[in-house]
């Protein structure tokens, strides 16, 4: 995924970025696996970037959020400039019911979203909440059917190339999310957070629930750039 989008930030032909799921979830959380091997040991971020490198991308990156987005799924969609939803898709923190912190920026990003109130409510509790919900909340911005959700996305994104400087699009962008970046980066305390809870012998099992969704596996979140 990373890979992928430093190759659309590299090539100029790509003025806007849209992100969607493949199949039909955008990103159902992290892989259990993953989750054991921490519990085990192994260091969370070895094989990634953080969460919010979408933030730092110079292009719009439009999320198409095709279905189930959860956990660390939600987390990413969080990070992105815009986000269209399908009717029906849920949505679910998650975090609460495996014993974790909040994971990454995603404490920030939702209570900037959606204020402290809707954003404990949603972390909290980690219970699903389906498309017309997040809209009304403002997690996303415009809901579409689901056969239908990338081609809008899309569509918008194409608008944006016709009419906005890619010069003005990069300034902009690096207004809104570096503006705020004084408490935005002060959020690097999510990690020693993650290692105290996953230090503690033995992990305790009390705090750990069956997930909110059915669906834990991630699915490939696949960027597509459009051009002029």
């Amino acid at each position: 995924f990373y890979t992928a989008l430093d190759r659309a930030t590299a090539d100029e032909a790509v003025r806007v970025i849209v992100v969607t799921g493949a199949g039909h979830t955008f990103c159902a959380g992290l892989d259990p696996q993953v989750l054991d091997d921490i519990r085990g040991g192994s260091a969370y971020t070895s094989n990634r970037r953080p969460q919010t490198y979408a933030t730092t991308v110079p292009k719009m990156i439009i999320g198409a959020i095709n279905g189930s987005c959860a956990g660390i799924g939600l987390v990413q969609a969080l990070c992105f400039d815009y986000r269209f939803a399908a009717t029906g898709a849920k949505f679910t923190t998650a975090f609460s019911h495996r014993g974790l912190p909040a994971e990454d920026a995603s404490a920030w990003m939702l209570t900037r979203l959606v204020g402290p109130a809707h954003a404990m409510d949603l972390m909290v509790s980690g219970r699903v909440f389906l498309s017309d919900e997040a809209q009304r909340l403002g997690v996303v911005q415009r809901l579409c059917e689901p056969e239908t959700v990338l081609a809008e996305a899309v569509d918008y994104a194409r608008g944006i190339v016709a009419s906005v400087s890619p010069v003005a699009m990069a300034m902009i962008k690096s207004q809104v999310w570096r503006d705020s970046e004084h408490i935005f980066f002060a959020l690097g305390h999510f990690e020693p957070m993650l290692r105290e809870v996953f230090s503690r012998t033995p992990f305790d099992p009390a705090v750990v629930t069956p997930a909110a969704t059915a669906n834990t596996a991630p699915s490939t979140s696949t960027p597509q750039g459009t051009a002029p």
